[in-house]
Parts: structure tokens; C-alpha cells; sequence
């Protein structure tokens, strides 16, 4: 009888085990979240003297020292296809996974970030606004606001895939509100699909300066749109709503540290902080 008993109780502690080990191994390796790492411009550091102070630009030599730190650390950077896959839970996603977005379609993205991002294999999105890729910028200046061209812009794709950014309503008045809060319906809807046939028929959408409304973003639905990012500072997880998705703005200011941690949300540390507040709430 205790020969009976002890077997059950070493196969009750086996299954304890096996239950507990699968379960860490999805706690540790499983992305819950993703960082949707966004950039904007990119310059030497040598060249950068007008827009030195500036939020939204980023050194070049910063920028490989981001790369390099998510290749040589094993991350997985994710397509708009794997982040429907992920927002609609049909596909789980390693823990150290994150998206990089461009914004705008500026030239050193061709100069600058396409190459860096092949050279390490990583994969990132750029967001177009597309009629300043009919602008003559003439030659590259790092002084001026540049804008690809689509035939650039083409060049880039296979590292890049592309997302959109308004056709011509990336534009802020005097009052601080972008064309997204005072265009008619009509003018937004058309800017809105033109957008997106010259990108593709892409998903993906980016609220210029972050600005819309509830009303905005079913629009953005309405033309075909699946997704849209705002700049509301913060990660993307399955339970958000596709058409307020959040991103992480990584500027001057942000250290290689910073760039780790904001990278590493998935970790056991942050996932065990999490866990604790959650049953602690």
C-alpha cells in the first residue's frame, strides 16, 4: 500500500513538474507585447548642425549601435503580416521581437538606415507620405527636408515594406491642429485611398502628428486600413484596438540603455513585474 502510494505521489510531483516547466517556458519565451521602435530622420554626426537639438533626429552611428545590439542579441523584427498575426493571437512570437518603424520617407532612410538594416538582417517599415515623393529636393543636403522618390523608395523594399502616411495631409496650421481634424470626410477619405493605392494597398497606417479622433480613425477604417499608430508613448499588445496603437520614439535623448530596456519589455524580470502587479491589483 505505501509502495502504492509513494508511486502516486513521485507521478503527482512528475506532472507538478512537467505542468510548471511548461509553463515557464511560455512565460519566458513567448512575446506578450511588442515595442514598435519609430524613427524619423537620421544624420551623421559630423553633418548634423542645423537640426542638432531636434527630437526627431537621430545620429547614424547611434542608429547601427541600436541594430547591432537587437542582431548580436537575437531579436526578431516583425512584418505587418506577423503583426496581424499577432494582434489577431494567430501566431505566438519569440519574446525578443520588435517592429521598427520609419516615418515620412525621408532620403537617409535609402541613404543611411537601408543599409545599416541589411547588413545586421533586420526588417523594418516606412511610412510614406506620398505626394512629397514628386518633390524635386535636388542634391542630398542634410540641411533640408528630403524625400524619396517612389523608384528610391522601390530600391528599398525587401529590407522595407511600406506603410502609409497620408498622401498631402501632413500638414500643421498655425492653431497646432494637422488637415487630419479639419478636412471634410470626403477630402480625408480620398487623400486617405489614394494613399493607399500608391502604396501597395497597404494595412498599415500612421495618424500624422498623431492627431484623430474616434470619427478619424473610422475613416482610416473605411479606406481600407487595419491597422493604425499614434504617438501615444507605449507597447502593442492583442487586446489593444487596432486603430490606437501605440509606439516607442526613439530620439537623441535615448541611451543604448534606454534602447535595452525599452527592447526587453518580454523579459523575465518585466514579465514577472507585470505578473505581480496583475495579481496584486
Amino acid at each position: 500500500m505505501k509502495k502504492k502510494i509513494t508511486i502516486v505521489v513521485a507521478l503527482v510531483v512528475l506532472l507538478a513538474a512537467a505542468v510548471s516547466s511548461l509553463f515557464i517556458v511560455s512565460f519566458t519565451k513567448k512575446a506578450d507585447m511588442i515595442p514598435v521602435l519609430t524613427y524619423h530622420r537620421l544624420l551623421l554626426e559630423d553633418e548634423n548642425k542645423f537640426y542638432k537639438n531636434q527630437p526627431d533626429v537621430l545620429s547614424v552611428e547611434a542608429f547601427e549601435k541600436q541594430m547591432k545590439w537587437l542582431h548580436d542579441n537575437g531579436y526578431h523584427t516583425m512584418t505587418i503580416d506577423e503583426l496581424d498575426q499577432f494582434l489577431n493571437e494567430k501566431r505566438e512570437f519569440p519574446a525578443k521581437t520588435v517592429m521598427i518603424q520609419f516615418d515620412d520617407g525621408r532620403r537617409d532612410v535609402k541613404r543611411y538606415a537601408y543599409s545599416i538594416l541589411k547588413k545586421y538582417d533586420l526588417h523594418a517599415i516606412e511610412n510614406i507620405i506620398t505626394s512629397r515623393t514628386n518633390r524635386n529636393d535636388g542634391p542630398w543636403n542634410p540641411d533640408k527636408h528630403q524625400f524619396m522618390k517612389m523608384n528610391e523608395i522601390k530600391d528599398t523594399l525587401g529590407v522595407f515594406e511600406l506603410g502609409a502616411h497620408t498622401d498631402n495631409l501632413h500638414n500643421l496650421g498655425k492653431d497646432g491642429k494637422g488637415d487630419m481634424l479639419k478636412k471634410s470626410d470626403e477630402e480625408i477619405l480620398k487623400d486617405l485611398k489614394l494613399n493607399r493605392n500608391l502604396l501597395n494597398q497597404t494595412e498599415l497606417f500612421v495618424y500624422p502628428f498623431g492627431h484623430y479622433i474616434p470619427h478619424t480613425a473610422d475613416l482610416v477604417k473605411e479606406a481600407g486600413f487595419k491597422y493604425a499608430f499614434t504617438t501615444k508613448t507605449g507597447y502593442v499588445s492583442p487586446s489593444d484596438d487596432s486603430y490606437q496603437l501605440a509606439r516607442q520614439g526613439i530620439g537623441p535623448k535615448v541611451t543604448i540603455k534606454d534602447f535595452e530596456n525599452i527592447s526587453e519589455v518580454n523579459s523575465l524580470k518585466n514579465k514577472a513585474k507585470r505578473f505581480v502587479k496583475h495579481i496584486t491589483n
